[in-house]
C-alpha cells in the first residue's frame, strides 16, 4: 500500500509541477484528491516537510472541514488513530508556522478531543503560537491537572503528565503571571521528575515578578508550599520592596502556625529562616517587621534563626529596631544579675547583639551596653560591650 501511496504521490508532484499555480494549491489538489487516509497523510507529511507559511491557509482549511467537522463522527480503532494522527500533523505545523490567527481553530481541538497526547500536542502549538489569549484557559487546564488523584491505570497518568507538560511548555511562551501558580503547583505534583523538574525550571522565567501568586501560596498553601513559596521569592528578579512585603507574610505565616509533627517544625522554622535572609539581602527598614523579627529572636528554633532575626534588626536601624534589641538585651542582663544564668546559645545571642548595637551607632543603646558591665557576664562578653561604647562614641 505504501508503494502505491508514494507512486500517487509522485506522478501528482509530476503532474502539477506542469501546470501553472503555487505549491499550496498543487497540495491542496493533491490533499483533496486523495482516496484514502493513508494517502491523505503521506500528503500532510510532505505538506509539513516544506516548512511554508503558505501552507497556512491549506492546513486551516483541512483543519476546520475535514477534522473539526467529523469530530464527532463514529470510527474504528484503527480509523480514529489515523484521524488523530493527521490531526496531530496538522496542529503541530500550525505551532510550528508560529500562526497565531489560526488559535481559534487549534483551541477547538483543544477542548473537544478526548485524546489526552492529541490535546497536549495542541496546547503546545497554542504556547508555539503565543496565543497568550487561552493563557486563562491553559492554566486552568494544568490547575485541573495537577489536583488529579494518583488513581488509575499507569497509561492514564502518562498521558494526563503529558497534557501537564505540554501545559507548562505554553506556558512558559506565553510570559505571563496569571499562569505562574499552575505551573507552581505543577513543580511539586504528582508527576514524575520530567515535569516536576521542567516546571521548576519555567518558574524562574515565566515572569520577572512572581510577587502576588507567592504571597496568595505564601497565605493559603500547605507548610512545604510555603517553604518551596519563599525560596522563590528569594530568587527571584522582583523589586526589593515586593520582595521584603512577601517575606514578611512568610515570617508571619511561620511564626503564627502550630507544628503537628516534628517534620511540620522543621519546615516552619525553614519558612522563618528563609523570610529573615530576604528581609537582610534587601535591606529592609520597614517597622513592620520588628514585631516578626523580635519573635524570632525570642522563640526562634535555633541560633541561626535568632542570629540572622538580630542582624537584620541592626540593618533596620530604625529607633523601634534599636529599641527592639535593647529590650531583648535587658532582658538577659535581669537573668544573668539576678543569678539565673544563660546557656552556651543564649551567650551568642547576647554577643550578637551586643555587636549589633556598637554597629548601629545609636546612642539608644548606651545604657544597655553599660549595665551589661555590671550583669556578671563573663570577661569576654565585657570586653565586647566596651568595644562596642567606643564604637559609638
Amino acid at each position: 500500500m505504501k508503494k502505491y501511496v508514494s507512486i500517487f504521490i509522485l506522478l501528482f508532484v509530476v503532474l502539477f509541477s506542469s501546470f501553472a499555480g503555487d505549491r499550496a494549491e498543487v497540495w491542496s489538489r493533491m490533499y483533496k484528491r486523495s482516496f484514502s487516509p493513508e494517502m491523505k497523510f503521506s500528503v500532510m507529511l510532505n505538506i509539513v516537510e516544506l516548512n511554508d507559511r503558505g501552507m497556512i491557509p491549506l492546513l486551516e482549511e483541512i483543519l476546520t472541514e475535514d477534522i473539526i467537522a467529523n469530530l464527532d463522527n463514529k470510527r474504528d480503532i484503527t480509523e480514529e488513530q489515523r484521524f488523530i494522527e493527521l490531526t496531530k500533523l496538522v496542529v503541530k505545523e500550525l505551532g510550528e508556522l508560529k500562526s497565531k490567527n489560526s488559535a481559534v481553530l487549534v483551541y477547538t481541538i483543544v477542548k473537544e478531543t478526548k485524546d489526552p497526547l492529541l490535546k497536549a500536542d495542541a496546547i503546545i502549538a497554542l504556547g508555539n503560537m503565543r496565543a497568550d489569549q487561552y493563557v486563562d484557559d491553559i492554566s486552568l487546564i494544568l490547575r485541573n491537572v495537577n489536583m488529579r488523584p494518583l488513581e488509575g491505570l499507569s497509561s492514564e497518568i502518562e498521558a494526563e503528565s503529558k497534557v501537564a507538560y505540554g501545559s507548562v511548555s505554553a506556558l512558559d511562551r506565553f510570559r505571563n503571571v496569571i499562569g505562574y501558580e499552575s505551573v507552581f503547583f505543577a513543580s511539586v505534583g504528582w508527576y514524575d521528575q520530567r515535569v516536576r523538574f521542567f516546571a521548576d525550571k519555567v518558574l524562574k522565567t515565566i515572569t520577572d515578578n512572581p510577587i502576588e501568586p507567592l504571597t496568595k501560596i505564601l497565605i493559603d498553601g500547605s507548610f512545604s508550599d510555603k517553604e518551596k513559596a519563599i525560596l522563590e521569592v528569594a530568587q527571584c528578579s522582583a523589586p526589593a520592596g515586593d520582595k521584603i512585603e512577601a517575606a514578611r507574610e512568610a515570617l508571619k505565616q511561620g511564626l503564627v502556625n502550630i507544628a503537628d509533627t516534628i517534620q511540620d517544625g522543621l519546615i516552619l522554622t525553614s519558612i522563618r529562616k528563609n523570610a529573615i535572609k530576604v528581609l537582610y539581602n534587601s535591606k529592609s527598614s520597614k517597622t513592620d517587621d520588628i514585631y516578626y523579627l523580635s519573635q524570632s529572636v525570642n522563640n526562634g528554633a535555633d541560633l541561626e534563626e535568632k542570629i540572622y532575626a538580630i542582624r537584620t534588626l541592626g540593618l533596620n536601624a530604625t529607633d523601634e529596631a534599636i529599641s527592639e534589641l535593647v529590650k531583648i538585651l535587658t532582658t538577659f542582663n535581669d537573668r544573668s544579675i539576678s543569678g539565673l544564668g544563660i546557656t552556651y546559645a543564649e551567650e551568642s545571642v547576647v554577643k550578637e547583639i551586643i555587636s549589633t548595637l556598637g554597629k548601629s551607632g545609636n546612642s539608644l543603646a548606651n545604657g544597655v551596653l553599660t549595665e551589661v558591665q555590671f550583669s556578671g557576664y563573663s570577661s569576654g562578653i565585657i570586653k565586647l560591650a566596651k568595644d562596642a561604647l567606643k564604637k559609638m562614641n
